[in-house]
Order: structure tokens, then sequence, then C-alpha cells
């Protein structure tokens, strides 16, 4: 999981994609250093205080110079921090 540790931190789910992977693929041909599984979108996780931090997060990770496209950012559905009861 990639995040800055905040308290306000919320769970988001990234899908990301590598553009330059995917065209080699459909030439058929392999990329000389990442695998043919980046053709497809990968989902990761991100902590996170909102999605807008979480592309930044992302897109520091995964940067556009090397190929890679952010699909999609939504918040999670599975890896959401419990929330503590008060009694």
């Amino acid at each position: 999981m990639l995040y800055r540790s905040n308290d306000n931190d919320r769970d988001f789910e990234v899908a990301v994609y590598n553009a330059k992977v995917r065209q080699l693929t459909d030439d058929n041909q392999c990329h000389p250093y990442l695998s043919d599984h980046w053709a497809n979108a990968h989902i990761q996780d991100i902590k996170a205080e909102n999605e807008a931090e979480a592309r930044k997060i992302a897109a520091e990770r995964f940067p556009s110079r090397e190929g890679f496209v952010i699909e999609q950012i939504a918040p999670s559905r599975y890896f959401q921090s419990p929330v503590r009861d008060k009694a």
C-alpha cells in the first residue's frame, strides 16, 4: 500500500496500466524491463486524505513519462480502516 500517514487518511483504489507495454504487446513485442502484465490495469491501494492526494501519490510512483496511465481512482470498497466504537 502506498501512503503518507495522516489521521485523516482514507483508502483509495487506483487502476494504473502502462501504455508503452500495451502498445508493445499489441505489436507482439516485449518491454525491456516491465512485464507484459502491465498492459492491463493493476489495482493499487493508496492511503490519502482525498482523491487529489491519492492521484499525486500514484503519479509519483507511476510516472507518465515512463508510460504509466492512471485510469481510475475510487474510494476503496474493501480496505477502509475500521471505525472504532465510542462506547
